[in-house]
């Protein structure tokens, strides 16, 4: 009996299946077997007629006549998928079916004498069924080899970061001998596992890792064919099982790569004799392509274990093996890593079908060896995370936040590195993640629900492998109310070319909007923006530093408190190819004129007449032609000083103006025919964007200044006269007066 239980501690070295010989199995006794009287082997028709089986109980159809014979206390054996070993406690008869009330049995209670020697090759084509939970294990079997891949595997998380493997482990077919004898109990036992395996393994870490990874086993299970093995007339049925698990621990703040590649020939043993159990193992590794690169000081070790991996007597638990392969980095000293790999292995048994043994709880375990060698060395750069981030908007715990509220954070790196940040929102408690790498310190959640509490934090990382966990934040929406729908737009038109670089972009109003988004972009899907400006309380604004011949799509959403609208319709519009840069000017005062790029500063030396003619003015560009009724003039306008008067005027080819905008005695105004239509007092140094549009047919202009219109149905300078076809532009600056011009667009 004793003999069997070092039988069974042999799956401490099964890593596969034990092969059966293509013969029937045999029992190699040379002495006298002895059995119970109480055994009953079933026979064929009594297991073919097993209807069913569970913990306590086994059922069989009327044909099975065996089991008539049985008694109270006999001990059935049946030859079937993992076997069964029962002790019977009561037969009930149900239906015509027979019942048998049962117990689990000791091998002691049926074997008492007999010897035998065997050895078995464990080989893949053994293995009956196996399964992974994760979809980057795979498993081949060639040439005798059970090779066990795996790629971009996450066997650890904490933080929101994860230890990543790759590699294989490859096992060779090992052989297992077993040599036994008893006499009265279990006299000796000699049982010895060979085996030889190869482990590259790859680890990578980027991030933030503490103790605790979370780990979810197994990852893999395997079972193979049962084996039986005869003594005397006794089946004893032995199921190898393994479970798989890829797991890691880890301690450490940075970026870790580690590879190795490593050959191991294990032999080991257990030897029984004089009641002395003692177990004994050889070891030979080499290594190949090692490398280490760490960014941080810590530890992290990823491994391959194979917990409970053992023989099952029967289907029922017998002896197992914690073997575990590993790969580890830790530090040496400062700035100094060691790469390590290790083997370590503990067996026992947790079942008391032996018996006899009298450990506590039917139980036993011991180190069967526990191998750690450095195969590598190497030094790192010491990194420090970054400063954990700090909210900005909205404040952690606020109430009656907007639904339209957009997250914003601050944070900063010791080193000065550059940084991305992972963000967590939601309304759990254990907000999940929503973006990964963004660079930006801010993040639009999108349109929220109202009376809702939410929750969010912010991982920040920088580019050395560092990371900091933020604190949770939470807030709370605003009560239910309604959004507002999406505006429409109204200037400039769709499809509209020669637009100013500087345009004023408009749109009506929408019900219930406190506030607009513009967006304007070079192209319709947006995915990027040259203009992106919310919280626009007026429904017109105007973009500056537009170039010129480019087409621009331009859209606007509403606001409120409850919400933001869809956007409204995408329109477009093409810029004019000209800007004040491309007129060609002619000097015609003997003022100051200084140019800066595009811009035009001219400064005033005479006093004015009361007459203003062209020889007053001081640049004149060339004559335009146009052919319809609406001529529209644009430019930026800042004043430096004003003593007297300056002027912008339109003139056409005879001389005759159509409009004159002035900054007469430092008030902003528009000539008409009459007099001046005043419009603000001047702001020195402030830059006016200025539009005039005039319409010949009406002989009337509508002014805007920034945007807004200032000035609507203004009569013309000279509106009781007809004019040319072509018109020019005059820039005017009387004694000490001071201006720049930019941007200038006609068309």
């Amino acid at each position: 009996m004793k003999k069997l239980f070092l039988l069974l501690l042999i799956g401490i070295f099964a890593f596969n299946s034990c092969k059966k010989d293509d013969s029937n199995p045999v029992n190699s006794s040379s002495n006298e077997v002895k059995i119970a009287e109480t055994a009953v082997v079933a026979n064929t028709t009594t297991i073919n007629n097993l209807i069913s089986a569970d913990s306590t109980s086994l059922t069989f159809s009327s044909n099975a006549t065996q089991v008539q014979n049985l008694k109270i206390g006999s001990i059935l054996i049946i030859e079937k998928g993992e076997g069964y070993l029962r002790k019977v406690k009561s037969i009930q008869q149900q239906g015509g079916n027979t019942k048998v009330i049962t117990e689990n049995a000791r091998l002691e209670e049926v074997i008492t004498n007999g010897e035998f020697e065997k050895e078995i090759i464990l080989e893949p084509e053994n293995l009956s069924k196996y399964q992974f939970s994760n979809n980057s294990i795979k498993l081949e079997k060639t040439n005798g080899q059970f090779s066990i891949n795996f790629n971009n595997l996450v066997v650890g998380v904490s933080q929101g970061t994860s230890v990543i493997i790759d590699g294989q482990t490859q096992f060779a077919s090992p052989k297992i001998k077993i040599k036994s004898s008893f006499k009265n109990g279990l006299d000796s036992l000699n049982a010895s596992l060979e085996i030889n395996s190869n482990t590259k393994f790859v680890l990578k870490v980027d991030g933030a890792l503490t103790t605790g990874l979370k780990i979810t086993p197994p990852w893999g299970e395997f079972t193979f064919a049962p084996v039986t093995v005869l003594v005397g007339p006794v089946p004893v049925l032995i199921t190898p099982k393994i479970k798989l698990v890829f797991g890691a621990n880890a301690s450490i703040n940075g970026k870790v790569d580690i590879n190795f590649d490593a050959n191991t020939q294990i032999i080991g043993g257990i030897r029984y004799k004089n009641k002395v159990l003692s177990p004994y193992s050889s070891y030979n590794q080499t290594y190949n392509n090692q490398n280490i690169s760490a960014s941080a000081k810590g530890s992290v070790e990823g491994y391959i274990l194979l917990p409970k991996l053992g023989f099952y007597f029967y289907s029922l638990a017998g002896p197992f093996v914690d073997l575990k392969f590993y790969g580890s980095l830790r530090d040496k000293s400062t700035n100094t890593a060691g790469l390590y790999f290790g083997l370590s292995g503990e067996g026992g048994f947790e079942t008391d079908i032996l018996g006899f043994l009298n450990f506590p709880n039917a139980q036993w375990k011991q180190t069967l060896f526990n191998y750690e060698k450095e195969i590598k060395s190497s030094s790192y750069s010491t990194n420090n995370p970054p400063n954990s981030p700090t909210v900005n908007s909205p404040s952690n715990n606020s109430t009656n936040i907007t639904v339209n509220s957009q997250l914003s954070w601050t944070c900063t790196d010791p080193d000065g590195d550059a940084m991305n940040y992972d963000v967590y929102f939601g309304t759990s408690s254990y907000p999940s993640l929503v973006s990964s790498n963004q660079t930006s310190t801010s993040y639009d959640p999108g349109n929220l629900n109202n009376s809702t509490k939410y929750y969010w934090k912010v991982i920040a990382k920088d580019n050395k492998g560092g990371t900091t966990e933020g604190s949770i934040w939470n807030f709370t929406t605003i009560a239910g109310g309604t959004a507002p729908g999406a505006p429409t737009l109204s200037s400039p038109s769709n499809n509209s070319s020669n637009v100013s670089i500087s345009p004023t972009l408009s749109w009506n109003s929408s019900n219930g909007a406190t506030s607009y988004t513009l967006q304007v972009s070079e192209n319709s899907s947006f995915n990027n923006y040259v203009y992106n400006q919310i919280g626009l309380t007026n429904t017109s604004q105007q973009v500056s530093g537009l170039s010129n011949s480019k087409t621009y799509y331009w859209r606007v959403s509403a606001s409120n408190s409850f919400g933001t609208s869809s956007y409204s319709s995408t329109w477009n519009f093409t810029t004019s190819s000209s800007g004040s840069s491309t007129l060609n000017w002619e000097k015609v005062g003997t003022g100051s004129v200084t140019y800066v790029g595009s811009a035009i500063k001219v400064t005033g030396d005479k006093n004015p007449p009361d007459s203003p003619g062209n020889s007053f003015a001081h640049l004149r560009s060339q004559l335009f032609s146009f052919s319809g009724p609406i001529i529209e003039l644009e430019f930026d306008w800042t004043i430096h000083n004003v003593s007297n008067q300056s002027a912008i005027w339109l003139q056409d080819s005879n001389g005759k103006n159509l409009v004159e905008v002035t900054d007469y005695a430092s008030k902003l105004g528009f000539y008409t025919h009459v007099t001046i239509d005043w419009y603000a007092n001047i702001v020195l140094n402030k830059t006016y964007r200025i539009v005039a549009k005039i319409n010949l047919t009406t002989k009337t202009a509508d002014y805007y200044v920034d945007g807004t219109l200032a000035k609507s149905n203004i009569a013309l300078r000279l509106a009781n006269t007809s004019y040319s076809s072509s018109v020019r532009i005059l820039l005017c600056a009387w004694k000490n007066d001071s201006f720049t011009i930019d941007n200038i667009t006609l068309r």
